[in-house]
């Protein structure tokens, strides 16, 4: 089943404890942060969320499941993806757009090399905002995401160049049709 979904995680909790954890090897090492979404979980909820890790592996896109007989909930089944690089360039697809996962406060995956570490995204409260990484312009939007934690933003980056090229094909353009404008105004007032 794993496998052929490509699913990252499988967690099987039953008697409020966990009774099979199977793993992919991008998490094989992980220790999650999954305090929240099995408390969650216990209780019944069916809800999608992201999960963090408390060392460097990606953040875990998982999704609850309880399991009930007629009257009660007797255990869950947590199912997962890691949103790793990978994911994120399947997610934007062949647009210029950008996306940064930002896990409290640093990078966790990125579609966009950013080597300055302490770069930090604006606030999600905040209208796009033009950045500039690596001397490149981009626009920034900063979207917090989670409903059961509330620690991943991930910040949209989208290329400036195409609107500062359409900026100077109107100014050139615009610039052209005054001269054009001023000659033949100055041709009717002699002829």
């Amino acid at each position: 089943i794993q496998i052929g979904l490509n699913l990252d995680l499988i967690q099987v909790i039953g008697n409020r404890s966990i009774l099979a954890d199977l793993r992919q090897p991008i998490l094989t090492k992980a220790e999650l942060e999954e305090e929240n979404v099995n408390k969650a979980a216990i209780a019944g909820m069916q809800v999608s969320d992201l999960m963090t890790t408390k060392n460097t592996a990606p953040p875990i896109l998982v999704s609850l499941i309880s399991v009930k007989n007629r009257e009660t909930i007797i255990g869950s089944v947590i199912v997962g993806v890691a949103i790793d690089e990978e994911i994120l360039n399947q997610i934007r697809g062949d647009t210029p757009i950008h996306l940064v996962i930002f896990e409290k406060s640093h990078i966790s995956s990125s579609t966009l090399p950013i080597s300055d570490s302490n770069w930090q995204p604006p606030t999600p409260d905040t209208p796009p905002t033009y950045i500039e990484i690596a001397g490149n312009g981009y626009f920034a939007k900063t979207v917090k995401l989670g409903t059961i934690t509330d620690v991943i933003t991930i910040v949209m980056l989208n290329p400036s160049t195409p609107l500062e090229q359409a900026e100077e094909k109107l100014f050139s353009r615009l610039w052209f049709f005054t001269v054009l404008g001023g000659i033949l105004g100055l041709l009717l007032c002699f002829f």
